[in-house]
């Protein structure tokens, strides 16, 4: 088992996670405390695959023999920790001993458990974590409970899974990644199965996908060019009287996704900004 890695400036993560994606090689992107880098991690079986990556790409290859990669990528994020507003604590640490003094330390607040796996979301990302918030204000507001969520692009189904806890009626989480699926599936589990069968995990290619129901709210982290493309069929899923949350915008592209939307029949509400990236807050055009 080879491990390469790489540190990179994070305005340039974009663009990064769109090349491992079209060389169908899984990164994980990890973001440091303190410090503008952005660590990529990748883990491969083959020795000269992981050569080509440092010829190709520059970065660092270590040899780690026959080891667990998830477990090797989760040492350095034990005990991390990312309170939600007064509702939830999101950890990537299962250890028993830790979950149990997380929970003491917080008990106004519901432990979302999301150890690194293979499918991207582990909620250290500042998209993750802003779709989180903003997907909390929401609840505060009304706009969860009883209502019907859909999760584009669900990755390890951080946003579905929170949404069902958040008493959301009805949770549809799609992904075009089957591992992604079967993640977030196992991650729902592992979370106490909220919302029981009223939460699906699918796989689908958001830019062929056609929604087949409407919902009251609609979730989308996605790179920005996909949700551009995907605008028309966001538009047609999302309710009258419904909200669109969507992130995995780089500032400088957020314009582009605003105009698309627009185009689409759904108006800027609100944004938010979380260093380079931008995550908005939309409605249905009146």
């Amino acid at each position: 088992m080879f491990r390469w890695s790489k540190e990179i400036a994070a305005p340039e993560e974009e663009q990064w996670e769109a090349m491992f994606a079209m060389a169908e090689i899984f990164a994980c992107f990890h973001e440091q405390p303190g410090r503008e880098e952005v660590r990529i991690e990748a883990f491969l079986q083959d020795g000269e695959q992981a050569q080509r990556l440092v010829e190709l790409w520059g970065g660092q290859l270590d040899e780690i023999g026959d080891q667990d990669w998830v477990a090797v990528a989760a040492r350095e994020w034990l005990g991390y920790v990312l309170p939600i507003r007064e509702r939830f604590v999101l950890t990537l640490d299962e250890r028993p001993e830790f979950l149990e003094a997380l929970q003491a330390s917080h008990p106004g607040r519901e432990l979302l458990i999301f150890p690194p796996g293979v499918a991207f979301g582990t909620g250290d990302h500042a998209t993750t974590a802003t779709c989180l918030d903003l997907l909390v204000a929401e609840a505060e507001n009304g706009g969860v409970a009883g209502k019907d969520v859909l999760d584009l692009g669900c990755g390890t189904g951080i946003l579905g899974i929170a949404a069902a806890k958040l008493g959301a009626t009805r949770v549809d989480g799609l992904d075009n990644d089957p591992l992604a699926v079967a993640a977030a599936h196992r991650y729902w589990e592992s979370n106490g199965a909220p919302g029981g069968e009223a939460v699906t995990w699918a796989e689908a290619d958001v830019l062929a996908w056609e929604p087949e129901k409407t919902y009251d709210l609609v979730l989308g982290n996605l790179f920005s060019e996909i949700l551009r493309q995907a605008m028309p069929g966001i538009r047609r899923s999302v309710r009258e009287e419904g909200v669109v949350i969507l992130s995995g915008i780089l500032g400088e592209q957020a314009a582009a996704v605003i105009e698309a939307a627009e185009a689409s029949g759904l108006r800027l509400d609100s944004r938010v900004d979380a260093g380079p990236w931008t995550t908005l807050r939309l409605v249905v055009a009146q």
